[in-house]
């Protein structure tokens, strides 16, 4: 989401930089000439050509469509495929425990395992869970799991009694 402000800076600039260039190319090269060839104060009514105000008009609106066309592309580009940062990949970096209260969400646990390293995103580990039956195998407790994860995993792992933290690995976790 923070592209669209970002695109639409862009564009301002653009539509500012295309405004002053058109103004200095009609102007002799002054932003705010003193007086134009035909004895014009800058606060008395300007006489323009009628076509340029339709040029300036046509450009403002092709800077709009190609600043608006990009944005869409990109985010399209990362729905479709992927983008980055979406989810990890690979059987992780460091081990870690974490803990699952009694009345925890998925988007509560994927908020842990996002704020622990172990998933990129929460929604990344709420989509994963999204339709898979292990997540209701996941109870209350301390977990052993690794850091940088794909969610997918993460959601098996946590379905596993075997990653079930024992007394003393939790103890050591929490120093």
């Amino acid at each position: 989401m923070k592209r669209l402000p970002q695109a639409a800076l862009i564009g301002l600039v653009a539509i500012a930089a295309g405004a002053a260039g058109f103004w200095t190319s009609r102007h002799g090269g002054a932003i705010l000439p003193a007086a134009d060839p035909a004895g014009r104060t800058p606060g008395q009514a300007s006489q323009l050509d009628p076509a340029a105000g339709a040029r300036v008009l046509a450009l403002t609106l092709l800077v709009i469509v190609v600043v608006g066309a990009v944005f869409l592309g990109t985010t399209m580009w990362n729905s479709l495929f992927g983008g980055s940062g979406g989810d990890y990949a690979g059987d992780g970096v460091n081990d870690v425990v974490i803990q699952v209260h009694e009345g925890d969400s998925t988007t509560a646990i994927g908020r842990t395992l996002q704020d622990r390293n172990v998933v990129a995103t929460s929604k990344a580990f709420i989509d994963a869970a999204s339709g898979n039956p292990a997540i209701s195998a996941i109870q209350p407790g301390f977990y052993k799991v690794r850091t940088e994860i794909p969610a997918a995993s993460a959601v098996t792992r946590l379905a596993d009694p075997a990653n079930r933290a024992a007394v003393a690995e939790t103890a050591e976790s929490l120093r």
